[in-house]
């Protein structure tokens, strides 16, 4: 039995690196408040080890964001975790999804550790067009005909923030994806095999919902019987 199986619903997050000097994305707290109240067990991860991010005193920064404080306390470098300890993996989004996790060989191989287990994946918003560029087995994009939602310019229009969702749309295609997209802001989950993209940090809840039916063995036990 994978190691995974011995946390059956152990979920890893991997959050926004910068979170503790700024604050905390809407998904991420959507996605542990979600995972709390059902609870289940999780752990968060980051990609890099920021050393300015290690001498920052925490009770000073988020004072009484419990939220926020409790990820900066608990995050570890993703560098540092089993992949094998996980059950499954929520991507939450950030700007910089395309520059850092694109780049990264280690989160490319935690991602293909739990593509080669058939382990269920959430990617929000723009975690995509990330995806985009991890090669499969076949030395295909894991994206390749897979269907797959993202948050597209327009939404990131209206949420004010300068996220490279240009680039992301390109890279999603280019990949080879099947694109289905709702109108800006609805909230919409795509679910292709064990990958689950959620378009905006709205859908983060319902992503969290389905990625958690994927590990319920009764849920699949029905599905399997329907």
């Amino acid at each position: 039995m994978k190691g995974a199986m011995l946390r059956a619903r152990s979920i890893l997050i991997l959050h926004e690196h910068l979170s503790a000097r700024t604050h905390l994305g809407e998904d991420v707290v959507e996605v542990a408040s979600s995972l709390h109240a059902r609870a289940i067990d999780f752990s968060y991860a980051h990609i890099s080890s920021d050393a300015e991010l290690e001498t920052i005193d925490a009770g000073s920064v988020f004072g009484n964001d419990n939220a926020d404080r409790d990820v900066f306390r608990r995050s570890q470098p993703l560098a540092s975790i089993d992949p094998d300890s996980f059950a499954g993996l929520i991507i939450c989004d950030h700007s910089e999804s395309l520059a850092r996790l694109g780049s990264d060989a280690t989160f490319h191989d935690v991602v293909r550790a739990f593509v080669a287990n058939d382990r269920p994946i959430v990617a929000v918003g723009h975690i995509a067009g990330a995806l985009a560029g991890i090669e499969g087995s076949d030395d295909r994009s894991l994206l390749a005909d897979r269907r797959v939602t993202f948050a597209t310019r327009t939404e990131d229009t209206i949420a004010h923030h300068d996220a490279s969702s240009i680039d992301v749309e390109r890279a999603v295609r280019d990949a080879g994806a099947i694109v289905k997209n709702e109108e800006p802001g609805d909230e919409h989950v795509s679910v292709d095999a064990y990958l689950i993209t959620a378009q905006n940090m709205r859908s983060a809840n319902s992503a969290t919902r389905t990625i958690l039916a994927f590990l319920d063995p009764a849920a699949q036990a029905r599905k399997r019987a329907s």
